[in-house]
C-alpha cells in the first residue's frame, strides 16, 4: 500500500477559547441502474469498417473512455450489425465498456485498449460499470433502425427486453432486525490536543428503506460518515484508505488547501495521511 505524508504545519500557537469544532460528512451518490435490454451475441474475429450496414453487416467503431464520458456518445446500427469496438481508455483512473453492462472489456487501465466484438440487434446502450461512472455520464446509447428496443436478441431467444423501473417501497414495510437508527445524542469532545483518525473510502450496499438498498459511496461504511470533534486549536490527523473500486479523496471544508493536491484523488489500495489545525469554531463537512 502506498502511503504519502501531506502535513500542515500548525502554526505557533498562541491560547484560545475552547470552542467545539464539529465536521461532518455529506451522503455521496446513489446508484440504481435502469437496465435496458440489448440483443447481443458475443463474436470473435471480423475487423471490417464501415457505416451503418444492411442487416447482418459489419462495423468498427473506436471508442474513447474518459473520466466520466464516452465518444462517440451515439451510435448507429442496422439491425443485426456484427460491431468490433476498438476501445482505448484515455483517461486518469481505471474504466471499462460494456455492452448492456454485461458484454465488453475487462477494467482498463489508463492508456491500456481492448477490442470486442458484438452482434447487436436491438437498441439499447454501453456503460462503463464501475460503480457511479454511468451515473456521472459515462454512457454510449446506441439506435438499431427500427428498433423499439425490445423483442427479438441477436440469438433468436425471443426473450422480452427488460423495462426500466425505479425501486418499489412498500409505505407499510418495517426496517430489518439488524437495523439501527442513528443516535441522535452528541457524544462529548474526546481529549487531547491532537485526534488521530483513520478512515476507509468504498462503495457500500446499504439499505435505505425497508427492502431496498443503494450503492452508496462511504467513509467506514457509513453515510453519512463518522463525526470528527476536536477544539480551536486542535491537530487532526487524518490517514485516508482506498479500498474501493475507483479513485476517492476527501475534502476538508475546514481546511484551506488545494483540492487538487493535499485533498487530490488516491487509487485503489493507495492512502495518503493529511493533518491540519482547527483555526475557528464552526460546523464544516467533509466529502469525496
Amino acid at each position: 500500500m502506498n502511503q504519502t505524508e501531506v502535513p500542515e504545519t500548525p502554526p505557533e500557537g498562541s491560547s484560545r477559547d475552547s470552542w467545539m469544532l464539529v465536521l461532518t460528512t455529506v451522503a455521496a451518490f446513489s446508484m440504481i441502474a435502469a437496465i435496458i435490454a440489448v440483443g447481443i451475441g458475443i463474436r470473435g474475429g471480423g475487423d471490417s469498417e464501415g457505416g451503418s450496414t444492411a442487416s447482418g453487416g459489419s462495423k468498427t467503431v473506436e471508442v474513447t473512455l474518459g473520466d466520466m464520458f464516452i465518444k462517440p456518445a451515439t451510435l448507429s446500427l442496422a439491425p443485426g450489425t456484427e460491431v468490433t469496438f476498438k476501445v482505448t481508455n484515455d483517461g486518469a483512473m481505471p474504466h471499462d465498456f460494456a455492452v448492456n453492462g454485461e458484454n465488453g472489456t475487462k477494467l482498463l487501465d489508463p492508456g491500456a485498449s481492448e477490442t470486442i466484438t458484438v452482434k447487436i440487434s436491438e437498441s439499447g446502450e454501453a456503460w462503463c460499470t464501475v460503480a457511479g461512472h454511468k451515473a456521472a455520464g459515462m454512457v454510449m446509447k446506441i439506435t438499431v433502425e427500427g428498433s423499439a428496443g425490445g423483442g427479438e436478441t441477436a440469438s433468436g431467444g425471443g426473450s422480452a427486453a427488460a423495462t426500466p423501473t425505479g425501486a418499489q417501497i412498500d409505505a407499510t414495510a418495517t426496517p430489518t432486525a439488524d437495523w439501527k437508527p442513528y443516535d441522535p445524542n452528541l457524544e462529548p469532545a474526546p481529549g487531547g490536543k491532537e485526534h488521530v483518525i483513520a478512515l476507509t473510502a468504498e462503495e457500500t450496499e446499504i439499505e435505505v428503506a425497508p427492502g431496498v438498498t443503494q450503492m452508496l459511496w462511504t467513509f467506514n461504511k457509513m453515510s453519512p460518515g463518522p463525526l470528527l470533534r476536536g477544539k480551536v486549536g486542535d491537530i487532526f490527523t487524518v490517514t485516508l484508505t482506498n479500498e474501493g473500486e475507483m479513485g476517492h479523496s476527501i475534502d476538508f471544508h475546514a481546511s484551506k488547501v488545494a483540492w487538487d493536491d493535499e485533498m487530490r484523488t488516491i487509487q485503489p489500495g493507495e492512502s495518503v495521511k493529511y493533518q491540519f489545525e482547527a483555526k475557528h469554531a464552526g460546523f464544516w463537512m467533509y466529502h469525496c
